[in-house]
């Protein structure tokens, strides 16, 4: 979902998914990478929700 909040855990140390590492700023690298490859993954599969808004969404980080 493009525009949800962005959700990223650490499965080892937080199997409940308890503590949402998107929300700080420590993993804003691997978050935007991830964003990046879903991307590209959506282009690579022509899939149908992937337009000019979505990819703003995904690449900008540009959330509602």
């Amino acid at each position: 979902n493009a525009n949800a909040e962005d959700e990223l855990y650490c499965l080892a140390e937080d199997a409940g998914e308890l503590h949402n590492r998107a929300a700080g700023g420590a993993c804003a690298e691997v978050l935007h990478a991830l964003r990046g490859d879903l991307a590209a993954w959506m282009a690579a599969t022509n899939d149908p929700l992937l337009n000019e808004w979505t990819r703003r969404q995904l690449l900008d980080g540009a959330k509602i």
